[in-house]
């Protein structure tokens, strides 16, 4: 009899295993793909966030080519770019600071920002060209993915510039234009003095982060 009850329950659990594994599984993760602005910032809930590929420097062209060579960041998962978009539910696209800001110069003395617009001009004729190939990019590796485009926000809001609002305001314009199948988070409200830490920092700080992942988490929530 219990020969009979053996081989009846093998079969059955290997079945069972197979069935399993061949049911679509859903995707939970969501994938940090950012410059410095969340680089060491401590995330909650780990397990369902993959945050392996934020760099401190992280521009446009360098996401781009990336994406198209499938780098694999070296941690214990090893798991490369495209392989963990295709996992993952929910992509954070956080990019573009860094396309711009080497070109901003601060005069403390004078409390002026220094810049040409020229300049900073051609840098976002090329940042909406590599923005548009990334999402093609991340949208053709996971079409059921979806992907959260952060703003730029103004990164010295201790001088009163118009004319780079502007210039944010209009490369925000296209960030959302682009990525119109996702969702636009729009964080211009926290370029704010007592979100930065220094005049020289241009990066939030973790007030900001924290407030930040919090409506980050909550689109996450609302797409379980």
């Amino acid at each position: 009899m219990k020969k009979i009850l053996l081989y009846l329950i093998i079969p059955t659990t290997v079945i069972l295993i197979i069935i399993i594994n061949l049911l679509p599984k859903e995707n939970k993760t969501l994938t940090f793909i950012s410059d410095g602005l969340w680089y060491q910032y401590n995330f909650e809930n780990k397990d369902n966030i993959n945050s392996d590929f934020i760099y401190p420097s992280l521009q446009s062209k360098e996401l781009l080519r990336y994406i198209e060579e499938d780098i694999t960041k070296i941690t214990n998962s090893s798991t490369s770019l495209k392989s963990q978009i295709k996992e993952s539910k929910l992509v954070l696209l956080s990019i573009g600071m860094e396309d711009f800001i080497n070109d901003i110069y601060v005069n403390e003395k004078e409390r002026k920002l220094i810049y040409d617009q020229d300049i900073l001009s051609l840098r976002a004729d090329v940042f909406i060209n590599h923005y548009h190939h990334i999402i093609e990019d991340i949208s053709s590796l996971n079409k059921d993915s979806i992907i959260i485009s952060l703003s730029l926000y103004n990164p010295y809001p201790y001088f009163k510039d118009t004319n780079l609002d502007i210039f944010i305001n209009n490369i925000n314009y296209y960030i959302k234009e682009i990525n119109k199948n996702g969702v636009y988070l729009d964080i211009t409200s926290y370029s704010q003095e007592k979100y930065f830490n220094s005049i020289n920092d241009y990066k939030l700080n973790t007030i900001a982060l924290n407030n930040i992942y919090k409506e980050i988490t909550n689109l996450n929530s609302l797409n379980h």
